[in-house]
């Protein structure tokens, strides 16, 4: 049976939005929790102890799963199960042939990933929508409008799905800007804005407070300390715990500084999510799903770097690489 609210609430909202509900107004994580035989002990509290009883995550979160529940899907991490299985096998064959064993080792073999997108049943949707969308801006040159395109609207989907995507929107709008200029920065931006806008409009319609709030409630209400960062070391007592305040100003200093490290060094696209969830490591909250897939984007920015050494070497030599 499912053991965490998160997959609970989000096989709930599948439910409810099949029989043409509003889950930013219909769902309570208590009815979630009982639905499928689960501790209500389980439900994520506030700072002050308060239950936290609302639909906390972007509508995509609910809507990709709705069909294969309609279908009968009794448990949505087989469904999770699968779209982490193909992306593996899409992620290594993007990627040069003795790089493939790290990479397919670095998802197959995480113990974190195998805890938290399949045991516990964290929807991997929003990494493999940010992935696909940084290998066809890699892909992209100067004048490729078509693949620019289609990079902006896979990563509006991403943020459409969970909210870590959204960390990755400054580097991604830098990385276009440095690359294709501001014009097309400019683009890329609204595109991802409109795209991220579609699946929320019935929601917006309906009730846009609900939906505002309870998508914005990760960042801005006082969520209990939880995670695997900084924040347990405090939880521990192994040092103070500092104000939540304090947390928040180490992380978003420590996203400032990798956006200007970014800028400068120009990493491998495909990295970019390990950089933007990183400084996640020193929030008040730092689950240990946030960082669960940087091992692999980590392990595609290497193979990416060696791909493009390799490549420069044999045009210095005047080697062509035609059908390497």
């Amino acid at each position: 049976r499912y053991h965490s609210d998160a997959v609970a609430n989000v096989h709930r909202a599948a439910e409810l939005v099949l029989t043409g509900a509003d889950p930013y107004q219909a769902i309570d994580t208590y009815e979630s929790l009982d639905r499928f035989g689960l501790d209500r002990g389980l439900v994520t509290n506030l700072e002050d102890g308060t239950p936290l009883r609302t639909f906390n995550y972007p509508p995509l979160a609910f809507l990709v799963p709705a069909p294969a529940v309609a279908l009968g899907l009794a448990d949505v991490r087989v469904l999770y199960v699968a779209l982490l299985l193909l992306a593996t096998l899409a992620a290594t064959a993007c990627c040069a042939a003795k790089w493939r064993p790290y990479v397919l080792a670095s998802v197959i073999g995480n113990v974190v990933i195998a805890r938290q997108y399949v045991l516990a049943g964290i929807d991997p949707t929003w990494a493999i929508l940010l992935g696909a969308s940084l290998l066809l801006l890699r892909r992209a040159h100067t004048d490729d409008r078509k693949r620019l395109l289609l990079s902006a609207v896979l990563f509006g989907l991403a943020a459409a799905s969970r909210q870590p995507a959204w960390f990755a929107a400054p580097f991604l709008v830098g990385a276009v800007w440095r690359d294709f200029g501001g014009p097309a920065a400019r683009r890329y931006s609204a595109i991802a804005l409109l795209t991220f806008l579609v699946p929320a409009l019935p929601f917006l319609v309906t009730d846009p407070a609900d939906y505002l709030v309870g998508m914005l409630t990760p960042l801005l209400l006082p969520l209990e300390p939880h995670g695997v960062g900084l924040v347990r070391l405090g939880l521990d007592g192994v040092m103070p715990l500092l104000p939540r305040g304090a947390y928040t100003a180490l992380a978003v200093a420590a996203l400032l500084a990798l956006l200007v490290v970014a800028q400068r060094r120009r990493p491998a696209l495909i990295g970019i999510p390990t950089l933007a969830l990183a400084p996640l490591d020193l929030g008040w909250r730092a689950l240990q799903n946030y960082f669960a897939l940087g091992g692999a984007f980590a392990a595609l920015a290497v193979a990416d770097d060696d791909d493009v050494a390799s490549r420069t070497l044999l045009a210095d030599k005047g080697v062509s690489n035609v059908g390497r």
